[in-house]
């Protein structure tokens, strides 16, 4: 037995049965189909740093990947002095990205698209321009996206990751329940500081912080990892 729809539209999702029957007895068998689709737009770009040559940008996730994991970023960008001209960068895999080579005190301004296995989907709003010269003052640290909580299962890998601004370039340090974390599995590039705990045991569990200081100030985040029993 098969069933074939055609032009498949929203209408369509759902659970079906199927139901067969004889003399001797009767039996069933369900599924439920799910519509893939492009992903909806990702967050507007937000400016995380800036120098003479460079300007680094982050984006939220889209809220509906369309059912499908998003495999990479475009991002897009525009030059005040280029008219209509919008530059694209393909591939990239993180939400954040430092674009360079750009030019001295000209004015920028990003967009960004998410794509899955259906395809490119809907673009951001554009970002406020932004003009490409060092700041003139030192910023206080700022976490553009702090920690999540997350859980995990024993033996397993975590990467906990948040994003943060700040000038001078802040200094991070990682915590454990208030304790100070002593690692070669963090790092801090590109705004963006990562905790990677391997292999996962119970007394991984706990509130873990992430601080950032530079000289005009200090700011932290904290997120809980729980630990899932098998």
């Amino acid at each position: 037995a098969s069933l074939t729809i055609k032009k498949v539209d929203d209408s369509d999702r759902g659970t079906y049965c199927i139901k067969l029957k004889n003399n001797v007895g009767e039996a069933s068998a369900s599924l439920t189909l799910i519509i893939i689709e492009v992903p909806d737009a990702p967050g507007t770009p937000e400016i995380v740093d800036v120098t003479n040559t460079s300007v680094t940008v982050h984006w939220k996730e889209p809220l509906f990947d369309g059912n499908s994991a998003i495999t990479s970023y475009i991002l897009e960008y525009h030059d005040k002095e280029e008219f209509l001209k919008w530059h694209e960068i393909v591939d990239i895999t993180e939400k954040t990205h430092k674009v360079t080579g750009l030019t001295r005190e000209h004015e920028i301004t990003f967009r960004v698209s998410a794509v899955n296995d259906v395809g490119r989907g809907k673009t951001s709003d554009s970002s406020k321009y932004v003009r490409v010269e060092e700041p003139g003052s030192s910023q206080a640290p700022s976490f553009k996206e702090p920690l999540s909580d997350i859980s995990a299962g024993l033996d397993r890998s975590v990467t906990l990751s948040c994003v943060v601004a700040g000038l001078p370039t802040p200094e991070v340090k990682w915590f454990k329940d208030g304790k100070v974390l002593k690692t070669k599995k963090a790092t801090y590039a590109n705004n963006v500081a990562k905790l990677i705990i391997e292999k996962i045991i119970e007394s991984s569990g706990g509130v873990y912080t992430c601080k950032a200081s530079n000289s005009a100030g200090t700011a932290e985040t904290t997120c809980k990892l729980l630990v899932q029993e098998a």
